[in-house]
């Protein structure tokens, strides 16, 4: 995961945090930022790294691993089989937060801050929501707690494979237009495809996901052709990285058979024949003062690097347009919520911005409002009654961000 001054990489047992010091475009140091993940299995080892607000990052770990995993605080946290985890940048804390599935290749945050993960073997979680402290049916059936209910499966349609291995969600004003705009794609290596899916919610039973399967964006005729991850980029294209092999398999045929290419691999791009070609915003150039109004940016990879930006420079000075656009009922939630973020990661909330957040007409807002909550270190009673409200909450969501 590249930072603005350093990137993020998961090898081995640790997770390790390189840094070019003098510009030429080659790691100059080397630090451990964690350690202790299990390497049992090396196709499952600490993956899919996203950053998210308060300065953490998600990864997600597969099947076959057992790892206990070494904070830079001296914490050993138990991180065994499928599982979610998340980590603070500089290795002060590491948490478990999601129990499940079976391999958890692709996860994805939208615009509006909800997440959602794709489980790779076709079990019936081609796409779920993702909840802090769900306990999802997998390899190890851990859970939570003994009285945890399993997260039911959405999908009542398989897709065709054992290795979905990636996801992608089509949320960009600048990107692919209708019918693949707000779309989420699923690399699947094992038919040569990315297909799609379309997730949808009831505003009056809001927990209820529908899901519909919709047509493949693409198949390929070469059987070599096996997508493993699939990401838009900067310029609301598709990237797609192809392993190019005719095996895909890593556990019923021998790992030296002859027919296994060792040398082969693409990156695809696909752009929709209507999207103009642009050179990406350079937002790590822009002026402090832009950075506000790029996070109102239709582009998610330019308004997401405004709001990493404005926590990477610790822009306190900003406080006042965040707060401003915030609480601004009249803004997309999209931009509001990133106005948010900014002002968490620059230790700029205060119960003033948050109180009248609680009832915003978007689930949104509310739930930021009831997670943040917990930003504000009141005394325990007091934030209980200040989150009072989410009593009567009808969102599963926001409720559930009371409740954490």
């Amino acid at each position: 995961m590249p930072r603005t001054d350093d990137v993020l990489i998961g090898m081995g047992p640790d997770i390790l945090r390189l840094r070019d010091d003098d510009g030429d475009g080659r790691a100059d140091s080397r630090e451990v930022v964690l350690s202790g993940f299990g390497i049992q299995d090396s196709h499952l080892l600490p993956h899919r790294f996203v950053r998210a607000p308060g300065d953490w990052v998600y990864l997600a770990q597969g099947a076959f691993n057992s790892s206990r995993v070494q904070t830079g605080e001296g914490e050993v946290v138990a991180f065994d089989k499928c599982k979610v985890g998340r980590f603070r940048t500089d290795g002060s804390r590491f948490e478990v937060v999601g129990i499940g599935l079976n391999n958890i290749w692709g996860f994805v945050i939208d615009r509006n801050g909800d997440k959602w993960i794709q489980e790779a073997n076709d079990l019936g979680f081609p796409l779920v929501p993702f909840e802090h402290g769900r306990s999802y049916p997998g390899i190890g059936m851990d859970r939570f707690h003994p009285y945890s209910p399993w997260h039911p499966p959405y999908a009542e349609f398989s897709m065709g494979g054992t290795g979905l291995s990636g996801l992608a969600l089509s949320q960009d004003g600048e990107g692919f237009p209708p019918p693949w705009d707000e779309t989420f794609f699923i690399a699947n290596p094992i038919l040569s495809t990315v297909q799609s899916i379309r997730a949808t919610r009831e505003e009056s039973a809001p927990s209820d996901v529908q899901l519909e399967r919709a047509s493949d964006l693409l198949t390929s005729d070469d059987k070599n052709f096996r997508p493993v991850a699939i990401h838009f980029g900067p310029d609301g294209c598709l990237y797609i990285v192809d392993w190019y092999n005719p095996i895909i398999s890593h556990n019923e045929v021998p790992r030296d058979h002859p027919a296994r290419d060792r040398i082969s691999s693409r990156i695809w791009r696909v752009r929709h024949s209507s999207q103009a070609r642009r050179a990406p915003r350079d937002v790590s150039r822009a002026a402090s003062s832009e950075l506000p109004m790029l996070l109102t940016s239709p582009s998610t990879w330019t308004a997401r690097a405004a709001w990493h930006q404005i926590a990477d420079r610790d822009a306190v000075e900003l406080e006042p347009r965040l707060a401003e656009l915030a609480s601004d009922s009249s803004a997309p939630a999209r931009d509001r919520v990133l106005a948010l973020w900014s002002l968490q990661d620059t230790g700029s909330l205060s119960s003033e911005l948050l109180a009248p957040l609680a009832a915003d007409a978007h689930h949104a807002i509310r739930r930021e409002a009831a997670r943040l909550a917990g930003e504000l270190e009141m005394p325990p009673a007091e934030l209980a009654r200040w989150l009072s409200w989410a009593v009567e909450e009808s969102d599963p969501r926001v409720r559930r961000a009371a409740l954490e």
